[in-house]
């Protein structure tokens, strides 16, 4: 008799052990979205606006195996309409099938914060909200961003990682892509042009630079110098945010991540001469994403 309960009867839930913290933040976030579906209570926004949040991180870890199989989810949970049909059964897959994967959100770049806190009434104030068009902008990006990774191998899209000029040519190769993948139309790459000084530049910063291109901008600018340490890890991280974000604006230099080598920024490391070297660099490599010469 012994012997078949042991065999046949599960253990209490509560000697299942879980070690993982996220993971079981993401479950209490996923059982407060159901019960403000059972309840029909207050919060749902709130709650889901915390998973929307989770979702956008996860999809700039897509290098993960495990994150990248679980991209169609990700991108459904960017969009409005699969909000509107949820139900406590869609929550509950969401759960099981993302919870593991919480722990490979960069927390360096992005934290996520989980909060339980009550609603409360307060005065009346007039704010501002996203518009229909800005959402629709958030998830043409994430979806661009998934889209050109499997893409890399196209020549004007090569051409902007390497650090290499782009022609008018390059440019409408580029809409082109975009628009025969039914991923955007004009309009949509119109605004996300103009929001971002060029086509190119908006695609570079989803893309990154190489990391070879970004190390290939600043050869020149070591070459022959007996850099300090605090010099030598400004500029390798000059090259790992060109490698991430494709461009590196002079404002960008005097705030974090850098003033944690040059609190004052690159004047206090270098001289003016190799400061003013390293922002006409930075500018060279802009200009490449967004000049526009005849082909």
């Amino acid at each position: 008799m012994i012997g078949e309960v042991v065999e046949h009867i599960a253990n209490l839930p509560s000697a299942i052990t879980d070690s993982d913290e996220m993971a079981k933040r993401f479950d209490v976030l996923c059982l407060n979205l159901q019960l403000c579906l059972l309840k029909a209570s207050k919060g749902f926004e709130k709650y889901s606006a915390q998973v929307v949040r989770i979702a956008e991180a996860l999809i700039d870890r897509q290098e993960v195996p495990s994150v990248k199989l679980q991209l169609p989810l990700l991108l459904r949970l960017m969009e409005e309409d699969y909000w509107t049909s949820m139900s406590v059964p869609i929550i509950e897959v969401m759960r099981v099938r993302l919870r593991s994967l919480i722990k490979h959100i960069d927390s360096s770049s992005r934290e996520i914060v989980y909060t339980n806190f009550e609603d409360e009434l307060g005065a009346p104030t007039i704010i501002s909200i996203t518009d229909a068009s800005e959402k629709s902008l958030l998830k043409f990006r994430q979806k661009a961003k998934v889209f050109l990774q499997t893409h890399l191998s196209h020549i004007s899209l090569n051409k902007l990682r390497m650090n290499k000029p782009l022609t008018r040519t390059d440019l409408q190769e580029l809409e082109k892509i975009f628009i025969e993948s039914g991923i955007a139309d004009e309009d949509l790459l119109q605004r996300a042009s103009d929001q971002n000084n060029g086509l190119g530049l908006f695609i570079r910063s989803l893309v990154g630079l190489d990391k070879s291109a970004a190390q290939e901008v600043f050869s020149g600018f070591i070459d022959g110098k007996k850099l300090s340490a605090n010099q030598h890890e400004f500029i390798s991280m000059v090259i790992d945010y060109l490698t991430e974000r494709g461009v590196v604006p002079t404002e960008a230099l005097y705030q974090s991540p850098f003033i944690n080598i040059a609190p004052q920024g690159p004047d206090s490391i270098f001289k003016d001469k190799e400061v003013a070297q390293i922002i006409e660099l930075l500018d060279l490599v802009e200009s490449h994403a967004t000049l526009m010469v005849t082909s």
